[in-house]
């Protein structure tokens, strides 16, 4: 493994801008989520890998079709 002991300084302050970031828009989706009302909230997608979303903000999750892969969607138009 290898260091950039010069540059250790500002990676350290990128990684504190960019947690702040990532903070700030929780913030945001939160406030903004709030005035749906809680039966009213979903999160609809064509894919699965965002079901950490549909966790985490408490949203119920819909798909556009129950597809996770395009391998997988490809396999599905073979069987027609």
């Amino acid at each position: 493994m290898s260091c950039d002991l010069p540059h250790a300084a500002t990676y350290n302050a990128n990684a504190v801008a960019y947690s702040q970031k990532i903070k700030d828009i929780d913030q945001i989706l939160r406030k903004e989520l709030a005035v749906i009302p809680p039966n009213k909230r979903y999160m609809v997608s064509c894919e699965g890998v965002f079901s950490y979303l549909a966790r985490d903000y408490k949203l119920k999750e819909l798909y556009l079709w129950a597809v996770n892969s395009e391998q997988q969607l490809r396999l599905n138009r073979s069987k027609r």
